[in-house]
């Protein structure tokens, strides 16, 4: 899917779980994740549509936001700093 709809093109790096060993929800695969990027894991955030997944990535010290409408994440992320055009 990320070919798919040309999303490659705003990634730098992407993880699979075949990689790492692990899967959503193991808080181990965030934490492989946070180490291979050498950012702290507070330095982190996961979007996903799933508590469970959230779950995991906060246990490994993430932030993590459960998306459930695109206002409410615009919302979200906005409370972090994160608006639309802001970069990184």
């Amino acid at each position: 899917m990320l070919r798919q709809f040309g999303f490659f093109a705003y990634i730098e790096r992407a993880f699979a779980s075949q990689e790492l060993g692990v899967a959503k929800p193991d808080p181990r695969g965030f934490a492989h994740i946070a180490a291979a990027l050498d950012v702290a894991p507070a330095g982190c955030l996961l979007i996903d549509d799933r508590q469970i997944n959230v779950d995991g990535a906060r246990a490994a010290g993430w932030q993590a936001i459960q998306f459930t409408d695109a206002a409410t994440l615009e919302r979200d992320l906005a409370t972090r700093g994160i608006t639309a055009g802001a970069s990184a």
